[in-house]
């Protein structure tokens, strides 16, 4: 019984083990299926085996309970792993909506041959989602079936076949599907679905057969449109179009989708597929040749259109059949497109030699002609007034000749567009007119007698007038007429050219003008730099006119030469001649041409020497504002045309005055000037002067300098130029005047300031001389040492004054140096020698003074004797002078006089000995001995000196009077001579005025001055002989004044001031009558 058991345990035990094996071999599907969403369950299957695998004990073993556990959990997870693939598969179908899509995703997993999936139950679901697919269909199909949607470029018939076979392939492929399951399609609720699906199928395959018939029956009509004519003309605009029928290429492209479809093709439809490639070859062609038609009529321009109807005509001509017989059928299409193409390259060809002609060779050189410089502005360095106008009427000589020569040039070439265009066209009326002429005739011959057939056709055309004749002379009048308008319509467009070129001329000067005012407006207003963009014309020269500052040359000037430019630019037209009002012909342009290379040939051989002789007038013209070289002028100009336009006139008007309308500008611009007035207007002289009044330092001479040499700075930094307007005022002549008067500032300075330290330098050089001869004089006695003393002392009074100028001395002639203010050379050599020298003399000075300490014990003795012999020499002086000096009472003036120069001798001997003994005594530290008598003397002697000079001065004066003679005396010099002596007489010390010689010269002085005004009387000019006969009678003294030596003498013998009222009264009478 125990081992029965035993074998039980053993046997579920193996039951279990083959369950796993089983479960495990069910599920690793899940390892190889490529289904998206499937790895997470693959990961956890291997999982779940990985697990079981890793279990270290015997599955065999029947004892080991711990399999039984983990059995339980390896069932637990499988469950678990199917419940959530259930899960998976339901979600998946969820997300699916398309019943073919979901069916195959059901066969996949069907697949996988994991049980219990619920595979029967889904297909259930799927074959519901089936029915109500074909629901909507059905409603789609009541829907759209009346203007189903057509797929992109598809015909609309295929369009709607194809539409209808999508619908039936959407219920179709999930039908044939579920067929491979038909345990699905048996069941009780799969039955309406398939009725409903045979009713949809029948309806949607009806659809597809009645749109088929439909076409079939569309396929004969269309065989209509390839009868119609190849070319359709629009009534109302009389543009061509292609008159293809469109429903032929969408035939074309029903065939080939019918085709691939597999439906019945007509033989109609088969054969118009198979030329498919011809009818749009053709139609293409034609589309191409229109355009091509419109390419080249859109070519022609306006004022052509009339000249060029001949040759429109012949294509016209050309495209007549396709509007008329030929049709889509015709065999002889691409002759006829060859033909029309042969015309438009012919027209092409013309049109293009005819818009050459006009583009470059009448706009491109009106262009030209718009363009032709006249004047010439300067972008960069401003002109004068004379490089301006100069230039301008070379440019204007220039022009004139290149528009004249361009003006004929247009005019040659609109007559040769004109002769082109009439003569292909006369040719063609001609031609035109000939050909039916001899059609008409041989009719005509036709039907007369064969007995008259004899008659040519020259002759027969001869006598007929046909009216298509007439019909072709009035065509070529009226393109005679057109060409004639044509080549006006060139002359207005030369004529604007010639305008054009003036008006843009005028029109840039006064922009350049307005611009150029509008920029001087700015910088005045904001106060700032000058701009630069500011492009003047004018160059004109600021000066200093004292005491104002000008321009050079005037306002009035550079509006005056502005005024010649523009008569200048527009006289050009003078130069240019008028068109013919005639057109020329071949022959006459020809015949002008060979006169033109005729003209330039004479003319080579005589421009170098015309040349020469204008650079000759040039090189030798002192003016060249006055250089006028003579232009041509054309008898027949446009200069009327172009002179009484308005806008010419206009502009003229406004360049007349737009250069005196910166008057107010530049007052402004030379205004900024006035700082530097004071420049000038303080005299020099007088500044200076009064400068040097104040003893000026050496810093204040310096400061000075300085003061004019930053204003010379401040001067040279003013711009270069100041543009008003179109002026460009220069500063260099004004700023050359203003720092010349700087540098004379700057010279008068430094010339006083060298002459203020010169003296002081010769001063000291003087000084140092004078004390070097006294110091370097032996020492012989005490003169010589008192002398020498005297020199160390002046040495010692004048040290620090000397010591305080040698510096700003050097310092003087440094800064002048350094201010580059002349000084001669012999002084910068001599100052740079002034402090050697000075200190030399102090090193003298100080060997002189222990030499004269060392001599000092041998001279003291000798001045104590010589003292006392001078004190004996002074009292004998003193007892002579008051015994027989100038002062004893009694004396006569003269004598005094002669006394005064005596004893001043012996006093000057006595003062000298006087000054050594007292210097002597003072240096050897003695007592000083007093003179005070001598002194006394000193100042009598003085006083006594001023008195008897002037006495002798005007003794010797007053004789010298007498000896003049009377016709050379002059009154007026006596008067003044007089006059300064009784002004010294004045100033003389009080005490002086009660001394004897005083007396007698003031007498001499008062008597000559009251006879002045006689002398004066008497030598009056009106003095006759009767006048000197009465003075004679009254003053009983003869005046012999006819005598040649006649003197002064003579008449002031006579006592004049006794009789003086007498004579007075006698001259005035007597003058009065005379």
């Amino acid at each position: 019984m125990y081992i029965f058991g035993k074998f039980e345990t053993f046997h579920r035990r193996l039951l279990k083990i083959i369950h796993i094996f089983d479960t495990i071999t069910t599920y690793s599907v899940l390892q190889d299926s490529k289904m998206e969403g499937l790895e997470v369950m693959a990961t956890k299957y291997q999982s779940i085996v990985a697990t079981m695998k890793k279990k270290q004990y015997n599955f065999l073993d029947q004892r080991k309970t711990d399999f039984d556990q983990d059995y339980d959990e390896f069932c637990k997870q499988t469950n678990d792993l199917h419940q959530q693939l259930q899960i998976f598969m339901d979600i998946t179908f969820e997300k699916i909506t398309n019943t073919e899509r979901a069916l195959n995703m059901l066969k996949k997993f069907e697949r996988l041959g994991i049980p219990n999936l619920g595979i029967a139950d889904k297909y259930q679901v799927i074959l519901q989602s089936y029915g109500h697919d074909i629901e909507m269909i059905s409603k789609l199909y009541s829907k759209q079936k009346d203007d189903p949607p057509v797929a992109r470029n598809l015909p609309p018939m295929a369009g709607k076949i194809l539409w209808a076979r999508q619908l039936f392939n959407r219920i179709q492929e999930p039908m044939n599907l579920f067929q491979q399951y038909s345990t699905v399609l048996q069941t009780a609720e799969a039955k309406p679905i398939i009725r409903n699906y045979n009713r949809v199928a029948k309806v949607l395959l009806e659809f597809e057969v009645i749109f088929h018939k439909g076409w079939l029956q569309q396929v004969e009509l269309t065989k209509v449109g390839l009868q119609a004519s190849l070319l359709v003309k629009a009534p109302e605009t009389g543009e061509i179009f292609v008159n293809f029928d469109p429903e032929i290429l969408t035939l074309i492209r029903e065939t080939e989708c019918m085709s691939r479809m597999g439906l019945e093709i007509p033989p109609f439809a088969i054969a118009l597929q198979q030329k498919r490639s011809s009818y749009k070859q053709n139609f293409n062609r034609l589309q191409m040749m229109l355009a091509e038609y419109k390419r080249v009529k859109s070519k022609i321009q306006a004022p052509l259109h009339t000249l060029m109807t001949p040759h429109l005509a012949k294509v016209d001509d050309a495209i007549r059949p396709g509007l008329t017989f030929l049709t889509w059928t015709s065999l002889n299409i691409e002759k006829y497109l060859q033909n029309i193409l042969d015309k438009l390259a012919d027209l092409e060809l013309l049109l293009e030699r005819v818009n050459d002609l006009i583009e470059f060779r009448i706009n491109a050189v009106l262009q030209e002609m718009s363009t032709v410089p006249l004047c010439s502005l300067p972008e960069d360095d401003p002109l004068t007034c004379e490089e301006f106008l100069h230039m301008t009427k070379d440019l204007c000589m220039k022009g004139a000749y290149a528009l004249h020569l361009k003006s004929s040039l247009v005019e040659e070439a609109a007559n040769e567009l004109i002769n082109t265009l009439l003569d292909v066209a006369d040719d063609k009326l001609l031609n035109e007119s000939r050909t039916k002429e001899m059609n008409e005739a041989a009719d005509e011959e036709g039907k007369l007698d064969p007995l008259a057939s004899s008659h040519t056709a020259s002759q027969i055309s001869a006598g007929l007038s046909s009216p298509l004749t007439r019909k072709k002379k009035k065509e070529m009048e009226m393109l005679e007429e057109e060409a004639q308008e044509l080549l006006s319509y060139f002359n207005h467009r030369n004529v604007d050219a010639l305008l054009k070129v003036t008006r843009n001329t005028l029109e840039t000067i006064r922009k350049r003008i307005l611009a150029s005012s509008v920029f001087s407006f700015l910088d005045n207003g904001n106060d700032t730099k000058q701009k630069q963009s500011a492009q003047p014309i004018f160059k004109a020269s600021i000066v200093l006119s004292i005491p104002n500052f000008a321009m050079m040359p005037a306002l009035d000037e550079i509006q005056q030469t502005l005024n010649k430019a523009v008569d200048s630019i527009v006289s050009v037209m003078k130069g240019v001649g008028q068109w013919s009002k005639e057109r020329l012909s071949k022959t006459k342009i020809l015949e002008r041409k060979m006169a033109a290379l005729r003209s330039d040939r004479d003319s080579d051989s005589e421009s170098e020497t015309r040349e020469t002789e204008v650079e000759n007038i040039r090189d030798t013209a002192s003016d060249t504002a006055s250089l006028i070289v003579p232009s041509p002028v054309q008898n027949k100009n446009y200069y009327k045309s172009i002179s009484e336009n308005k806008e010419i006139i206009k502009l003229m008007s406004v360049l007349s005055t737009s250069i005196n309308s910166t008057k107010r500008e530049l007052i402004t611009a030379l205004a900024q000037f006035k700082c530097y007035h004071h420049i000038w207007q303080r005299e020099k002289e007088e500044t200076i002067e009064n400068f040097m009044k104040e003893n000026p330092l050496l810093s204040e001479f310096e400061s000075q300098i300085l003061y004019y040499r930053d204003l010379e700075v401040e001067i040279n930094s003013e711009p270069e130029y100041i543009c008003v307007g179109t002026i460009a005022l220069y500063t260099a002549d004004l700023k050359l005047a203003l720092t010349t008067e700087t540098k004379t500032w700057m010279t008068a300075f430094g010339r006083h300031c060298n002459k203020k330290y010169r003296t002081e330098m010769e001063n000291i050089f003087i000084f140092v001389e004078e004390i070097s001869k006294k110091l370097n004089r032996p020492v012989k006695d005490l003169d010589d040492i008192r002398i020498a003393m005297a020199a160390l002392k002046e040495i010692r009074e004048q040290q620090i004054p000397i010591d305080f100028q040698v510096g700003p001395i050097e310092e003087s002639y440094a800064m002048l140096n350094k201010y580059e203010l002349l000084v001669a050379k012999e002084e910068m050599e001599k100052v740079d020698t002034l402090r050697y020298t000075w200190e030399k003399l102090l090193v003298r000075a100080n060997e002189v003074q222990n030499e004269l300490v060392a001599l000092q014990p041998k001279f003291r003795g000798e001045l104590i004797s010589t003292v006392g012999v001078f004190v004996a020499d002074c009292d004998q002086f003193y007892l002579e002078y008051d015994k027989n000096g100038p002062m004893v009472t009694g004396l006569e003036p003269q004598e005094a006089s002669d006394r005064l120069i005596m004893f001043q001798n012996r006093f000057d001997n006595l003062y000298r000995k006087y000054i050594t003994y007292t210097g002597g005594e003072e240096l050897f530290g003695l007592h000083v001995t007093q003179y005070p008598q001598l002194l006394e003397i000193k100042k009598q002697l003085n006083l006594l000196q001023k008195l008897y000079s002037l006495y002798n001065s005007v003794i010797d004066t007053v004789n010298g009077y007498y000896d003049i003679l009377w016709s050379e005396v002059n009154i007026e010099k006596i008067n003044n001579e007089l006059l300064e002596f009784q002004n010294r007489c004045r100033k003389l010390p009080r005490a002086l005025k009660e001394w004897q010689a005083f007396l007698d010269l003031k007498k001499t002085i008062d008597d000559f001055s009251e006879c002045c005004p006689l002398l004066e009387l008497m030598s009056n000019k009106a003095m006759m002989a009767r006048h000197w006969k009465r003075i004679t009678d009254l003053t009983n003294h003869n005046f012999d004044v006819e005598n040649e030596t006649f003197k002064l003498r003579n008449i002031m013998e006579a006592p004049l001031l006794k009789y003086k009222e007498e004579i007075e009264v006698l001259m005035m009478t007597g003058l009065i009558w005379a």
